[in-house]
């Protein structure tokens, strides 16, 4: 505790830090957001645990605070409870148009499953592939090379993600990848499999 901070104000003070992503540097809280979004370092790649409660679904009481070059995201909350969305996964960069803006090319990818509906994914049998996508929706025949891939079932958001980062990823507008997402399983043990398109807009 500094000398000088009371100790109710300590307490407000622990307590909303225990509950954020929190981030240190100079670009103030869009800057901060950005950091977390990214969470593509070789320290958070792994898992993703700052994006995930970032876009967790069932998130409701969200706060932000900054002061000189610390920032705060009031993150570590479930309080939707059972009014969260009935959702079957969560992915980013986001099914449909995805502005370049908010993701860029060595940015992880991840798809985080609805626990309600899919077993654990398994490291090693979980695959991503991401395939470029023509004019007309056509799949390319030759997928994108990945260099990172890894499942995290730890309890960072939605807690079963599978996370995936293609070595070069050719950003443009208009530019469409198809995603899938095999080797999951249903909760009731049945082979599951996922496709969705993510399209680059400015």
């Amino acid at each position: 505790r500094p000398i000088g901070v009371s100790d109710e104000f300590y307490k407000k003070g622990k307590a909303g830090c225990g509950h954020s992503n929190l981030a240190m540097g100079r670009g103030g809280l869009l800057g901060a957001v950005d950091m977390w979004m990214f969470d593509s370092d070789r320290r958070n790649i792994d898992r993703l645990g700052h994006r995930r409660w970032v876009i967790n679904p069932s998130t409701k009481q969200v706060g932000f605070g900054t002061f000189g070059k610390f920032s705060a995201h009031w993150s570590l909350d479930r309080a939707r409870g059972k009014s969260t969305p009935d959702f079957d996964y969560v992915a980013y960069p986001c099914p449909g148009y995805q502005p370049m803006r908010f993701f860029k090319s060595r940015w992880a990818w991840c798809v985080s499953l609805n626990p309600k509906k899919y077993a654990a994914p398994a490291k090693g049998t979980a695959k991503a592939t991401i395939r470029p996508a023509g004019f007309k929706f056509e799949k390319s025949p030759q997928p994108l090379e990945l260099d990172y891939q890894n499942v995290s079932n730890a309890g960072f958001g939605v807690k079963y993600c599978i996370i995936f980062r293609p070595r070069t990823l050719p950003m443009a507008p208009g530019a469409r990848y198809w995603v899938e997402i095999s080797g999951i399983k249903t909760k009731a043990g049945e082979d599951a499999k996922l496709e969705y398109i993510v399209e680059f807009v400015p």
